[in-house]
């Protein structure tokens, strides 16, 4: 075998981009969840712009961990975050879309306004103001439709108030279902 320093220069940079890359592809399940840096909102928002959702997705879903964390922050609520998960969604596809959907639907007791926002923009007030869990027992959904029904107290801004109204309606109605089950 050859003395590494004997390689012809162009095969030397070969082989180190090839190590650096796949070091790249490979990197420790989680790095991302344990580095906020990595997976902040501002620069996966700045990755979509650059790259495009559906890459950003793709790269995202590469590390299990990296997506469940992703999709934790949507479902906490914060604006940035949930910029982030309308960014993300033209990039889903069958396995990213629902569970992407679910985080912005659980969203609502945390932040009502900005879910709402959402309805019509790909988005129907049916699905966002549900229970957004189906395998969810009884009394996690009753939970659930009672803080988001709680949140929905307040009147919002103007242009989106017939949507809270709407919405609570809608709780109300999955909320009499439940009951029925």
């Amino acid at each position: 075998m050859s003395n590494p320093g004997s390689l012809k220069p162009w095969r030397r940079r070969a082989i180190l981009g090839i190590g650096a890359f796949t070091g790249l592809l490979f990197l420790p399940a989680g790095l991302g969840a344990a580095n906020p840096s990595w997976s902040s909102p501002e620069i996966i928002m700045r990755s979509i712009k650059e790259e495009g959702a559906a890459s950003v997705v793709a790269r995202l879903t590469l590390d299990p961990h990296e997506w469940k964390h992703v999709l934790e922050q949507v479902e906490q609520g914060s604006s940035p975050w949930l910029e982030v998960g309308r960014a993300l969604r033209p990039g889903t596809g069958v396995g990213t879309r629902h569970p992407l959907d679910v985080a912005l639907h659980s969203a609502l007791p945390n932040n009502p306004e900005q879910v709402l926002r959402w309805v019509g923009h790909g988005v129907s007030i049916d699905d966002v103001c549900s229970v957004p869990h189906a395998e969810w027992d009884p009394a996690k959904a009753r939970d659930y439709l009672k803080r988001a029904k709680q949140s929905l107290k307040k009147p919002l801004q103007a242009d989106i108030e017939p949507k809270r109204r709407r919405c609570i309606r809608q709780l109300e109605q999955a909320a009499v279902r439940l009951r029925q089950r």
